[in-house]
């Protein structure tokens, strides 16, 4: 007797069954494909079968086809239509107030080569372990979270001393109990709506840098509504007519204008409403462009315009790099002004004035602060800490102990939020230095006793509250936002350093 293959078997066995048993395999068969296309991960090719499986396959399926054409299908009852039916579209309204974005997946931002020196840090030592446990990874050993998941309540730092997050969350509890409600904005100390917007710009980093968010669940939901509020604020005190030459404008000088767009910028980053991230991102947007097009060759500012006061331009710094951060481009032609700012703006001690002369590389009296703002916007737009320049503006910093000195007075906000980004970004022996000079004196000046005033910070004997017109908002954000350098930023440098 001849033997059989496999096929053959198969297809004298199919012969003999009745039409509707092989009509059900036939079913049953076409639906488990269905299955399997409908369920596969989408975007993933499909699988390569093995040469010996695919052969086998395609035989069965020729023999299946053949078996088919052999079976008259039954007529149907109905009749054919030329109907089409659409499912019905659910409409949405343009302002989609409680509607979050929960699977928005928002890759790492990479600073162009043009600008770095020196790869960043994406996780510090410290976080390590918490990070490996909270944050999900993407598949490129990087998290696969936005670029302020460091600012999540989940994932604070070990080290931070005790006590720290109890005084930042007092601060912002009295931010938000004098926050306008109708407007949104706080009331600077004095002045008008320039000064008003810029401190409600500073309320908003000090809000958004603790990891409040326009989310109201979790434990910092109570400050959703704080959070949305100022956000619609600086928008509304934006000019956004695109047929203006003031457009991208916050109304004051360029201390505002660098504050409420990184604000903005920021908070395109981190709140989950669709409509209000898109409508930040906008503004920040034109808030920068407004301040790349009035940028000079030598790249310093001055309140109206180019200048040569790097306080000024400090603040324009952070808001290039939070625009950064938040992916909106910055010109090649913008970035080389930045690279030559750097370059005149340190003397031959390490140290940078108030005032540079961008005519000449040899300034004038250096001053701890603007040594501290330059060497921070060095730190923060890719130069290593390594580097000749950042090591010798770090030193002048610490020379004699300066640092120390003023780590004690804690009263100088502007100098002790700049003294902690840069010491921190420098890592080291210049951190834990300053580290534990400066936490325990800030602390100790927050308004404990019960009262209108409590967890806030006192203006008194700070220059830029009093003299500057910040008033009490400047100096109690500026407290929380100092006190939030442990996990506010990720330190930029590449390792930490036991002896450096």
């Amino acid at each position: 007797m001849e033997q059989m293959t496999q096929g053959e078997w198969l297809q004298s066995q199919l012969k003999r069954a009745p039409s509707f048993v092989l009509a059900s395999a036939i079913t049953a068969i076409l639906l488990l494909i269905c299955a399997v296309i409908e369920y596969s991960p989408a975007g993933e090719p499909p699988p390569t079968l093995p040469p010996v499986r695919a052969d086998v396959e395609q035989e069965v399926t020729q023999q299946f086809e053949e078996i088919k054409r052999n079976i008259d299908p039954e007529p149907s009852d109905l009749e054919p239509s030329d109907e089409v039916f659409e499912e019905p579209v659910e409409t949405v309204s343009e302002v989609e107030t409680d509607i979050f974005d929960e699977d928005i997946d928002i890759d790492d931002f990479v600073e162009d080569d043009s600008m770095v020196t020196q790869p960043t840090d994406p996780v510090p030592g410290e976080f390590t372990a918490l990070v490996a446990v909270n944050i999900p990874d993407s598949g490129n050993g990087r998290p696969g979270s936005p670029p302020f998941w460091h600012r999540d309540p989940n994932i604070r730092p070990p080290s931070m001393p005790p006590g720290n997050l109890d005084a930042i969350h007092a601060g912002l509890r009295w931010l938000k109990r004098n926050q306008n409600t109708e407007t949104g904005g706080w009331r600077a100390g004095r002045g008008g709506r320039d000064r008003n917007v810029g401190v409600s710009g500073l309320a908003l980093l000090a809000f958004l840098g603790y990891g409040c968010t326009d989310d109201p669940r979790g434990e910092l939901g109570e400050f959703a509504p704080t959070v949305t509020k100022v956000i619609e604020y600086l928008i509304e005190n934006q000019e956004q007519s695109h047929d203006s030459e003031r457009t991208g404008w916050f109304g004051g000088r360029l201390y505002t204008q660098g504050i409420a767009t990184m604000a903005l910028a920021e908070a395109a980053e981190m709140v989950r409403n669709l409509y209000l991230r898109e409508k930040a991102r906008e503004a920040a947007e034109l808030g920068l462009n407004y301040i790349l097009e009035r940028q000079p060759e030598h790249g310093a500012f001055s309140y109206t315009g180019p200048g040569n006061d790097i306080s000024v331009t400090g603040f324009q710094l952070q808001a290039i790099k939070a625009a950064m951060t938040a992916g909106i481009s910055i010109p090649e032609e913008n970035r080389r002004r930045i690279e030559r700012l750097f370059e005149i703006s340190m003397g031959a001690d390490g140290s940078t004035p108030y005032r540079i002369d961008p005519e000449r590389s040899v300034q004038g009296r250096g001053k701890l602060s603007m040594t501290a703002v330059l060497l921070t916007g060095r730190l923060w737009l890719g130069q290593s800490r390594r580097s000749e320049a950042c090591l010798k503006q770090a030193e002048y910093l610490t020379r004699n102990d300066q640092h120390i000195d003023e780590a004690k007075r804690s009263n100088r906000m502007y100098n002790l939020y700049y003294m902690s980004l840069a010491m921190f970004n420098m890592g080291g022996r210049y951190w834990r230095e300053w580290n534990h000079a400066f936490h325990g004196p800030l602390v100790e000046r927050q308004i404990r006793e019960e009262g209108p005033d409590h967890g806030s910070w006192c203006p008194e004997g700070d220059h830029h509250a009093t003299w500057g017109g910040g008033g009490r908002v400047y100096t109690t954000a500026m407290a929380c936002m100092t006190l939030s350098v442990y996990f506010r930023y990720l330190p930029t440098y590449q390792a930490l350093d036991r002896d450096f």
